[in-house]
């Protein structure tokens, strides 16, 4: 195959033609395979180079995406299907990012337990089915839940209730409130127990 012309283009990208054919190259593969130096490749070459430009397409694609904020594998995994990429590319991505420190599970459990106790109402049990839904197992997610001190999920619970009981003044209160917080995932002794002293708040 003669290759017959080059133009750069942005995000380290190539645009190469070869006979009737354009691809788009990383300049990492057109260091690798020394292409501003060749006339022609064999159709063998220019399959491992469209075999390795994909692979790297994948990860610089993964890249891009957690540059936003941290992911997990899964959120990973789901959104390079979405680009139909391979699943062989995708592990390799997903390795690879883990050994590049782009991809920590601790790190995001941390991450994301914090804002969900800093940012939103949700209680334990709501922040663990999320956490599932990610991708990640029980015992992993429980190792950090259990570090969390009962008592934030009580003052959560408190101010939640104070909230709520300004803004309701209809009645069956307790009831209504024991649901909502039921719903946001508390766990239901807790909730008894708070609102039992419901007018104190």
């Amino acid at each position: 195959m003669e290759i017959k012309s080059y133009k750069k283009l942005k995000n380290n990208l190539y645009e190469v033609i070869l006979d009737s054919t354009k691809i788009n190259l990383y300049d990492d593969i057109i260091i690798k395979y020394k292409l501003l130096l060749k006339k022609e490749i064999n159709k063998e070459e220019f399959d491992q180079i469209i075999k390795e430009n994909d692979s790297l397409s994948s990860y610089y694609k993964a890249l891009k995406y957690i540059n936003f904020k941290l992911r997990s594998e899964k959120e990973i995994y789901n959104y390079l299907k979405k680009l139909n990429f391979n699943d062989n590319d995708i592990f390799n991505t997903i390795e690879r990012l883990k050994k590049d420190g782009y991809l920590d599970s601790k790190l995001y459990l941390k991450s994301y337990l914090s804002d969900q106790i800093n940012l939103t109402n949700n209680g334990p049990y709501k922040i663990k089915s999320s956490l599932i839904n990610l991708g990640f197992k029980e015992d992993e997610i429980d190792i950090y839940l259990d570090e969390i001190d009962e008592s934030i999920w009580k003052d959560k619970i408190k101010k939640i209730i104070v909230k709520r009981n300004k803004l309701n003044k209809k009645g069956n209160a307790r009831t209504k409130n024991y649901i909502y917080l039921f719903n946001l995932g508390y766990e239901k002794s807790m909730i008894y127990s708070l609102l039992g002293n419901i007018d104190e708040y």
